[in-house]
């Protein structure tokens, strides 16, 4: 029984670390800016995402037609989670969003993939990812700054299950990439109505 506790806390750890890798890659390379030259290698650019054994679905195949792919030509392709192709698929709109398309196209199909969500009552949204009773650690924090937590910022703050922890950062990352989002169809937007 111990072994098992053991081996599930370092499961967590582990959990931790590659998701702290993963938005450390992601921020180099997809979302401060696109590392085209690391697309050129897709399976290494799908390592880094730590989805190497999908590589196989794309062999053949160019990076510019790739990203071009949506959640059905995905699943032709043999990816049968929808959660992992709704993951490649957002990734690949921020790819294409530094590539010269039809911007109506793109805000188009951007809203039709994406709601828009507010957050500006943090219980509740802890809520709604069934994790109200860790509320009252958040008190007095500003949702910007939570944003930015880390595993080691919210364990200092009292969140002692690493479980916890991952599942609030990966929260974290997908409300930041919405925010992400968000902001390149108000740019795209702007430019348009000038």
């Amino acid at each position: 029984m111990k072994s098992n506790i053991q081996e599930h806390r370092i499961s967590a750890i582990s959990a931790e670390k590659i998701i702290d890798n993963r938005i450390k890659f992601l921020k180099e390379n997809i979302y401060n800016h696109v590392n085209y030259e690391l697309l050129e290698d897709f399976p290494k650019w799908l390592k880094g995402l730590h989805m190497q054994n999908l590589a196989h679905h794309f062999e053949g195949k160019k990076w510019q037609e790739i990203i071009e792919m949506d959640d059905k030509d995905l699943e032709k392709l043999g990816i049968t989670d929808h959660v992992t192709r709704s993951i490649l698929g957002s990734h690949f709109w921020a790819m294409k969003f530094g590539l010269p398309i039809p911007r109506k196209k793109f805000l188009r199909d951007w809203k039709q993939l994406y709601g828009k969500e507010t957050l500006e009552d943090f219980p509740a949204y802890l809520d709604l990812i069934r994790m109200k009773k860790i509320a009252p650690l958040f008190k007095n924090k500003k949702f910007e700054d939570i944003l930015e937590m880390n595993s080691q910022d919210l364990k200092s703050l009292g969140v002692e299950l690493a479980k916890d922890r991952v599942k609030l950062i990966k929260n974290f990352w997908r409300i930041k990439r919405r925010i992400f989002f968000e902001n390149i169809i108000k740019r795209i937007e702007d430019q348009d109505s000038k």
